[in-house]
């Protein structure tokens, strides 16, 4: 078997006891075929926008935790959910008896 590197720079392994060519994953730090080296404009630019998506999950998610703060309040300041609690109640034992 023999270890080599093909034209976009991966590992390929091959040899008798190998039916196909396997890709090999690079090693860490070795950047993947299409993606910009470290320290390149590229990827100074793809940094910025995994920041970007994190702090738009990050706002995303205070925005849910208000929702569930304001549906928590009204829903202990009324009888509504015990209502829909109660009348979900009774339809499935008026539909089982």
């Amino acid at each position: 078997m023999s270890i080599s590197r093909d034209h976009t720079g991966s590992l390929t392994t091959k040899g008798a006891d190998v039916m196909a060519s396997q890709s090999v994953q690079p090693q860490f730090g070795q950047p993947e075929f299409g993606q910009p080296e470290l320290g390149t404009a590229d990827s100074n630019a793809d940094r910025f926008e995994v920041g970007q998506a994190t702090a738009e999950y990050a706002l995303v998610l205070l925005g849910a935790a208000a929702v569930a703060l304001l549906l928590i309040g009204w829903a202990t300041t009324t009888d509504q959910v015990s209502r829909l609690f109660d009348f979900v109640v009774d339809q499935v034992i008026g539909r089982s008896g």
